[in-house]
């Protein structure tokens, strides 16, 4: 199931009301598009290319060359911009448009040519392409200092798009092996690219009237660019509490250097940043007449956004399973914010999947530098089981501090069941009293294990007894020791009945048998679509299917043209499948967003977000859009969505040495000839189906097959398997 949720989700990535000061960021929720959707989101780019190969002719002589950037180029854009991870119209991308204004507001043509979008990524970049996009990732600005450095990174960017930069880099970049971040790579330029971006970029700023003083300070931004957006020690109190004792010896003292990333890489985007910003110093004496802006658009404006791109920090880190950083990052901005909702369920989250982190990923990060490495030992320093333990306790104490939570009281339920299918958590590993306690216990032989207890505590072990067996787990305070300090984490999860209740129903429900778990090998060959098919039987009454992108590979690799032209006739398949089988369903995509608009686009990005946290865990996760799911459900009236993959490839193997042998007997070659070469022809074509369906009220993939067929890519080749495919996922 892993392998095939990487393999969809790599294959799908291979402007409004204006309203500042506003956010709550005590109820904060995730950034979002906003206003109509832009063209290039809606339009076919087969349709483009033609046009932009005419652009691009001059600057690339080679017609092969000039052919091949121009496709790669504008699908690799296409792909980025339907991935998800996009956003537009919302404060942090209206608020770089609104600096740009600034810098280009002697420019007319060259601001209408622009447009910025935000990237949800906590890698500090910004890159422009030579359609006129600049990117900006909100790792890069949850790091900026002010919105000067802002406008010399904007001013940058813009020099690369007017002086085509990323168009005559392509050739120096072909040596190259491309990998899933090749549109980086073609955001990457020569040093001399570099420095004159830096030069020029400096005329445009300086015309933009802001202060000189701040015109290297962006530079810090990119030296320090490997390091969270602020560096401030976690004290050991934040994880040691009243009754959860962990040992001091567990907790790391040492100072954690932290080197200025100056690299001078050839292929790097921002090669040599110590010898740019003494380059950028020596130009800048050409300069006069410097203003003194810093924040034009206003302090509290900056602040908004920036903390906009803070708050989307620790949600990206839980996204990429950075869990050591997701808690570092949310324990700065508790430092403003300690009562934000949103912060207390993006902690939940995260103790969560550590409670679920097993061995072979529990390593952490070993090259970390700053205050977050402590962080990062910390938790490296716990055993599995500790560490297991100590999660466990932290969503427990944050569930018992806002019970009246939705989302909290939901992942605390969420992590109840997967305890109950942990074949390795056992109650009966952990003592009934704290730390604590027993030490106070050892060091007063008058008192006893009872006398410490809770008052209630005999009604209900009373109440559980009734349910289980007695899971008191004797002390032996003669071997009391500060290493065992887990074992008394969970006294407080004994003493809860309902957690225990809950805890014994999900273990009962995994028990139960499943009616195919014990069918013979025999039985399997009797009845293989019942068998091949058991997992989708979810009684699916009505799906959403998000539109699928088919992958038709050449001889040269993927025909991104004919794979887009197969996009009609695959939602036709799709249309055709389910109204043969009778499951009431809509498609969910590009092909609707110029209907639908926006909130479509939005609800989609969530959707592949729910995925790729699928993707990165090999465990069950908890739904990270918890909250906006919900709202899936209301609005399209199911809570099941369906994500199809096709790959197709014609690649057929003539037996000619067979054709040649039966040459020599000649009564027999017609015969051969006109059973083999059509045998062989229908044979060479190899299409692969895949699917994944996703259920929006848990947030789990519930069930998932790839099939492979030697078949023609036809719409009714396609609709005949969808038609079986949702035919099986109607049966309870």
């Amino acid at each position: 199931m892993r392998i095939l949720l990487i393999t969809v989700y790599s294959c799908l990535l291979c402007i409004g009301f204006r309203s500042f000061g506003q956010t709550d960021f005590n109820n904060y929720s995730p950034l979002q598009s906003r206003g109509e959707v832009p063209s290039m989101f809606i339009g076919k780019v087969h349709e483009r290319l033609s046009e932009r190969q005419r652009e691009e002719q001059a600057i690339i002589v080679d017609e092969i060359e000039q052919a091949l950037f121009a496709e790669n180029i504008e699908y690799g854009i296409d792909r980025l911009l339907n991935s998800g991870l996009i956003t537009y119209g919302d404060p942090i991308s209206l608020y770089v448009n609104d600096v740009a204004q600034i810098l280009l507001q002697d420019n007319t043509e060259l601001k209408n040519e622009l447009q910025f979008f935000t990237v949800r990524s906590n890698a500090v970049n910004a890159f422009s392409t030579h359609q006129g996009i600049i990117f900006v990732t909100t790792g890069l600005m949850a790091q900026l200092s002010c919105e000067a450095d802002l406008a010399f990174i904007l001013a940058h960017e813009i020099v690369h798009y007017q002086k085509s930069h990323v168009v005559k880099s392509f050739v120096h970049s072909r040596s190259v092996d491309f990998d899933e971040d090749w549109l980086l790579q073609m955001s990457t330029y020569s040093q001399d690219q570099e420095f004159e971006a830096d030069e020029k970029a400096i005329t445009i700023y300086q015309n933009a009237g802001y202060d000189k003083s701040k015109l290297t300070s962006a530079f810090d931004v990119l030296k320090f660019s490997h390091l969270p957006f602020d560096e401030i020690k976690v004290p050991f109190s934040y994880f040691s509490k009243d009754g959860l004792f962990i040992p001091e010896s567990k907790y790391p003292n040492d100072d954690y250097e932290i080197e200025a990333n100056d690299t001078d890489d050839e292929y790097s985007s921002h090669p040599g940043v110590s010898k740019r910003i003494k380059r950028v110093k020596s130009k800048s004496q050409n300069h006069g007449n410097w203003g003194d802006k810093v924040n034009t658009l206003g302090d509290s404006r900056f602040q908004e956004v920036r903390d906009i791109a803070r708050y989307e920090w620790p949600r990206n880190n839980i996204l990429s399973g950075n869990f050591s950083e997701a808690i570092y990052s949310i324990y700065l901005l508790e430092q403003e914010r300690p009562n934000s909702m949103y912060l207390q369920r993006l902690k939940a989250q995260t103790w969560l999947a550590l409670s679920n982190y097993n061995k072979s990923r529990s390593k952490f990060k070993d090259n970390a530098q700053g205050e977050v490495a402590r962080v990062h030992d910390f938790l490296s320093r716990l055993t599995l089981f500790e560490r297991t333990t100590v999660a466990i306790r932290m969503v427990y104490d944050i569930y018992k501090e806002y019970p009246n939570d939705d989302e909290i009281s939901a992942i605390f339920l969420f992590m109840t069941e997967s305890l109950a299918g942990n074949k390795k958590f056992d109650l009966n590993d952990y003592y009934d009293v704290s730390y604590d306690k027993a030490l106070k216990l050892s060091e007063n032989d008058s008192l006893t294990q009872k006398e410490l207890a809770p008052e209630d505590e005999e009604e209900v072990l009373s109440k559980y007894d009734r349910i289980k067996k007695s899971q008191v787990k004797e002390l032996d305070l003669e071997k009391l020791a500060e290493n065992d300090f887990a074992e008394y984490l969970l006294w407080e999860l004994k003493q809860d009945s309902i957690f225990q209740e809950n805890l014994l129903y999900f273990e009962s429900l995994i028990s139960t048998d499943d009616s195919f778990a014990n069918i013979t090998e025999k039985q399997a060959k009797q009845v293989p679509n019942q068998v091949e098919f058991r997992d989708l039987h979810l009684g699916v009454e009505r799906i959403v299917l998000l539109e699928p992108k088919p992958i038709i590979y050449s001889d040269a690799g993927i025909d991104n043209v004919r794979s887009e032209k197969f996009q009609e006739k695959l939602n036709g398949a799709l249309s055709e499948g389910l109204s043969a089988a009778g499951l009431n369903g809509e498609i969910l995509g590009s092909v609707n967003f110029d209907k639908n608009g926006t909130e479509e686009y939005n609800m989609r990005s969530m959707l592949y977000t729910s995925l790729l946290q699928n993707i990165n865990s090999n465990y069950a996760v908890f739904p990270l859009d918890y909250g906006l799911l919900k709202d899936f459900k209301e609005k399209y009236n199911t809570a099941h969505v369906m994500l199809t993959f096709i790959e197709h490839e014609y690649d057929p193997v003539i037996p000619w040495g067979i054709i040649a042998g039966a040459a020599y007997v000649f009564p027999y070659f017609p015969v051969v000839a006109s059973y083999v070469l059509p045998y062989s022809i229908i044979r060479g074509n190899y299409t692969r189906i895949s699917f994944l369906v996703l259920n929006t009220e848990t947030g789990q993939v519930e069930c998932g097959q790839s099939k492979s067929y030697n078949e023609s890519l036809s719409k009714w080749n396609l609709a005949n398997h969808f038609y079986e495919y949702f035919y099986y996922l109607q049966i309870k």
